[in-house]
């Protein structure tokens, strides 16, 4: 960076918008020999980024430029001017450090299908609830979620409804329970001589958060007008 300000007057009158372009494409040619994914992988840029920069429609971060060039070992103003010359023998390093990337990937995970199938049938029949999500299943056998929906879509499906109905019922019967609360808390107020407001409800309840339903509120609306009308 140092040396790029320091020639800023210089590079002035030759920076352009095309010159990054111009530069990726010089520098593309002499490390991969015009490869534009081998030179993105050499870098470990996503393929499509770095086209982008390449064809000239974005524009790379300073910080990836900087990072190229270290990775080159030239200069940020060598870069720009084009003018340097890459060692044969780092650009044969640069291209063994990616095959050396490619041959250590881990080979891919044999499913034991049987035993996801053994897993879900059995959560499926267990009498506790509620049920484990799939999610949550797929992270106890290690594997992706989407392994499940794929090979499994009944046995999935099932688990999901079955999951729901139990939570909609603990939703229903929390509701009710929010809704006898409601009714002791009016009886107690009124009882007290204290109107029962809304508010002064949500302070004796334990889920006032529960008004927001539209079952709780119309509970509580008719119950004070229950209680008022019999006065």
């Amino acid at each position: 960076m140092g040396e790029f300000l320091s020639n800023a007057n210089h590079l002035s009158s030759v920076v352009t918008q095309e010159l990054i372009p111009k530069s990726f494409t010089h520098v593309v040619h002499k490390v991969s020999e015009d490869n534009i994914a081998a030179f993105a992988a050499m870098h470990k840029i996503p393929k499509n980024t770095f086209w982008g920069w390449y064809s000239g429609k974005t524009c790379p971060s300073l910080s990836a430029l900087l990072q190229i060039c270290y990775n080159l070992q030239i200069s940020l103003s060598q870069f720009l001017t084009q003018d340097f010359n890459l060692s044969t023998t780092h650009c044969q390093n640069l291209k063994l450090d990616m095959k050396y990337s490619k041959n250590i990937r881990s080979s891919p995970k044999i499913l034991d299908l049987d035993h996801i199938e053994n897993t879900l049938t059995s959560i499926l029949s267990q009498a506790r609830d509620p049920l484990p999500t799939i999610a949550e299943i797929a992270k106890q056998l290690k594997i992706n979620r989407r392994v499940i929906s794929r090979h499994f879509p009944l046995l999935s499906h099932q688990i999901v409804v079955k999951r729901r109905n139990y939570m909609g019922m603990c939703h229903l019967a929390a509701i009710d329970q929010c809704c006898q609360e409601i009714a002791e808390a009016i009886v107690s107020l009124h009882q007290s001589g204290e109107y029962p407001t809304e508010s002064r409800v949500c302070e004796l309840i334990s889920n006032p958060g529960y008004f927001r339903y539209k079952k709780v509120r119309l509970f509580y609306k008719k119950t004070v007008q229950s209680i008022l009308s019999s006065l």
